[in-house]
C-alpha cells in the first residue's frame, strides 16, 4: 500500500509522543 508524506509524518509524531509519555 502506498504510504502518503502526511501519513509518514503523523506516523512519526505519533511515535514521538508514545516514546515521551
Amino acid at each position: 500500500s502506498k504510504e502518503t508524506m502526511s501519513d509518514k509524518i503523523k506516523r512519526l509524531i505519533l511515535n514521538d509522543c508514545e516514546k515521551i509519555s
